[in-house]
């Protein structure tokens, strides 16, 4: 961690340049994916101790650069690929890929680090997961990194929600990052984005076991996330206002609790104050007078702290997934390429998009929102239902079939576009969900209904191994 001298914000037109900077004609689209680690003897999460050593033996094998925090390793940079690792609140171990042309290259940057990082495992005992929740550990049994980020976030989401500290400690993910061109690339993205999420829950759904048992809910992770923190969670539905653009990003943002800042290569807990208050408010002069004015670096830090199952930052994140196997991973980035970076699929995406969302005719927000079939409603009931959920008509799997043949056919262009092999393969993962009707969890609680001994549960890890 370093202290930045990134330039003080002088007004809040800054705030909007920031977005800006991220516009970009050659559109690329990353993966990040976290992996649940654990002691192949007895299923243990590993302790921060374990992971030190981990990362220790990762630099020595890759030649990257550790990241600590008051000398405690917390990640590595891998400068020569664009790669980075971190550790999450309780061990989840999170790779952060490159920005790249093709899906194809995604799939090659997996294989590759997962090769790497596999025997630096199997050497001491460990294991790596693909579920989106820990299946088995509560809340009091889960090693807690030493970072003091997370220890101040922890204590905030527990006056936040009933689901806070499990959902930092328990969950792992699958997300893709996407580029936009300008404004208004922007928001058609992140309104399809936005009305899409309940549909990539369903479809990744993989996470169905709690505190040891199946509890009939089929995305845990997707589960946690409901009852976190409504402030900063959710579905950003603002989108489909019609004046939405960066300005409103900042409207929705800057009342939202700051949760800390970065000053002299420490965490100061600002959580009492939000991003306004800091920046220009009555309440923030004796924040401003200790810790100088806002800069630009803590308003990307507070960008980073916002948690949207769509994210807008200079890229726009899609966070709706539940982890899964190698080939889940390189389905995320596939759908989403198809869907937004071929123009004729956005637009057909967008209209999909619209239709699910029902924008309100005067421009403002969506109507209906607490309809029993409306999409903020079959977000709050897909961890459970899953494709099975009801939605404007529908349900998920219908709408997640109309999903996938469009961006079948806008990836099918863009790779002609990009002069590469076709990629639709990629899809098949998800076509075959649809077409069978059953998530992942659904899948995996075909197989173990309900482990019960440590045996039992080996076998669960055994076939959700990388």
């Amino acid at each position: 961690m370093t202290d930045t001298n990134s330039e003080t914000i002088e007004d809040r037109s800054a705030l909007t340049a920031w977005f800006q900077s991220g516009e970009t004609a050659d559109c690329r689209i990353g993966a990040e994916h976290e992996k649940l680690l654990f002691h192949t003897e007895d299923l243990r999460p590993p302790r921060y101790e374990v992971i030190r050593e981990l990362l220790e033996d990762l630099q020595r094998t890759s030649g990257g650069v550790l990241q600590r925090e008051k000398e405690n390793p917390i990640g590595l940079d891998l400068p020569k690929t664009q790669n980075a690792i971190s550790i999450e609140p309780a061990g989840q171990f999170e790779f952060a890929g490159a920005p790249l042309r093709s899906v194809e290259e995604i799939c090659i940057e997996l294989k590759a680090h997962l090769s790497v990082l596999r025997p630096l495992l199997q050497a001491r005992g460990l294991g790596m997961c693909a579920i989106g929740a820990r299946p088995r550990e509560r809340d009091s049994e889960l090693p807690w990194m030493p970072k003091e980020r997370y220890a101040i976030m922890r204590k905030y989401m527990a006056r936040q929600g009933k689901l806070g500290v499990a959902m930092m400690g328990r969950t792992a993910t699958v997300q893709a990052n996407v580029d936009y061109t300008d404004e208004q690339d922007m928001a058609t993205k992140m309104r399809v984005a936005t009305a899409l999420q309940p549909v990539m829950t369903a479809l990744f759904a993989h996470s169905p076991y709690a505190e040891g048992k199946a509890n009939g809910i089929l995305s845990n992770r997707a589960h946690y996330w409901l009852d976190s923190d409504s402030q900063r969670c959710g579905l950003p539905l603002f989108v489909f206002d019609r004046s939405f653009g960066y300005e409103r990003w900042c409207d929705y943002a800057l009342p939202i609790p700051l949760y800390c800042l970065v000053r002299n290569e420490s965490y100061v807990d600002t959580s009492t104050f939000t991003f306004a208050d800091y920046l220009d408010g009555t309440r923030g002069e004796a924040l401003r007078a200790r810790h100088g004015s806002a800069r630009i670096e803590d308003w990307a830090s507070h960008m980073r702290m916002i948690f949207p199952d769509a994210r807008l930052k200079r890229v726009i994140e899609m966070r709706g997934a539940d982890s899964g196997d190698a080939a889940m991973l390189c389905a995320l980035p596939a759908l989403w390429s198809g869907l937004l970076y071929d123009e004729q699929t956005q637009a057909q995406a967008l209209l999909l998009a619209e239709d699910l969302a029902q924008p309100d005719p005067s421009g403002v927000g969506v109507r209906d929102q607490d309809a029993e079939d409306s999409l903020a409603t079959a977000y709050r009931k897909v961890p459970r239902l899953g494709l099975a959920t009801p939605c404007r008509g529908r349900n998920v799997g219908a709408i997640a079939r109309e999903m996938l043949d469009l961006a079948r056919q806008g990836l099918a262009r863009r790779c002609r576009a990009l002069g590469v092999a076709d990629e639709c393969h990629f899809l098949e993962p998800l076509e075959n969900i649809v077409e069978e009707g059953r998530t992942p969890a659904e899948r995996l609680l075909s197989l173990f209904p309900q482990p019960e001994s440590l045996d039992d549960w080996k076998a669960v890890y055994d076939h959700c191994s990388y």
